[in-house]
């Protein structure tokens, strides 16, 4: 399993728990610590992407 595929799950998984973060504590505070991840781990996805295809 390489890198990306790791970010890749890793992204996915934070987006389910940012939706259930919405769906049971609405926007909040909260929300920002998920969000920042989610930003961080698209970055790094994207950024193996382009190694992972080369």
């Amino acid at each position: 399993m390489t890198k990306y595929q790791v970010y890749q799950y890793l992204y996915y998984a934070l987006i389910v728990l940012w939706l259930v973060q919405i769906v049971l504590g609405g926007f909040n505070v909260y929300l920002l610590i998920p969000t920042f991840c989610l930003v961080v781990c698209y970055y790094l996805m994207k950024k193996n992407q382009k190694n992972h295809q080369s």
